[in-house]
């Protein structure tokens, strides 16, 4: 945010960025701003810009009043000076993201490949939630950032959206079917579960394999 603006309701009429259209950074403004009696285009504007780097830069040459900012760039704003006023920490959604996307037909042809892949994800995401100097190694040596700093905000950001058990709750799936019909109708009458196959993570958390993770 332009550090004029010191409450949510100091947004009306002003021009919030979001990545593009429909994207997440939209759906949470759009979700998170809906507690405070805004909606979309009636009570502020919202303007597609681009990527991380273009919205940090539409807020520095004042083209935006606020921006939808996600770690590490959050923190780079706030070191040059700008306001974080809604915090994902405090208003974080139960909402469906991406998972991994497949075939019916893979999933019955090969659930050895599936449960393996299942296990090394499951591992992965205890060592994110249970080991930071780990993890701090692992996004340095893929990502070449090396200021703790923002290390740090990025691990905690994942950590704070990110279930043990892998499984999206009910009203997560809602959440995003809802989302998804704002743009496509179909959607509104649709069966979450005809997009899901839980089975296999399911079957890997009652064998006991994602409990013995953790400690």
């Amino acid at each position: 945010m332009q550090p004029s603006i010191q409450a949510a309701t100091d947004l009306r009429d002003k021009r919030i960025g979001v990545t593009r259209r429909g994207s997440n950074s939209e759906i949470w403004s759009t979700a998170v701003l809906a507690k405070f009696g805004m909606q979309p285009d009636r009570d502020y504007t919202v303007l597609s810009v681009g990527g991380q780097a273009e919205q940090l830069a539409a807020l520095q040459n004042g083209a935006l009043d606020a921006a939808i900012l996600t770690p590490p760039t959050n923190l780079v704003a706030r070191q040059l000076g700008f306001k974080e006023l809604l915090s994902y920490r405090d208003y974080s959604l139960d909402f469906a993201n991406v998972g991994a996307v497949t075939t019916r037909r893979f999933l019955q042809a090969q659930p050895d490949v599936v449960d393996r892949f299942l296990r090394a994800s499951a591992e992965g995401v205890a060592v994110m939630l249970t080991n930071p100097e780990v993890t701090r190694k692992v996004l340095t040596h893929y990502t070449d950032a090396d200021d703790p700093a923002m290390l740090d905000e990025a691990i905690a950001f994942e950590r704070s959206r990110t279930a043990r058990d892998m499984l999206p709750t009910p009203e997560a799936m809602r959440g995003a079917m809802e989302e998804l019909a704002s743009t496509n109708p179909k959607a509104a009458t649709a069966n979450p579960d005809d997009f899901l196959e839980l089975g296999p993570i399911k079957r890997l958390n009652d064998s006991g394999f994602i409990a013995s993770l953790y400690p």
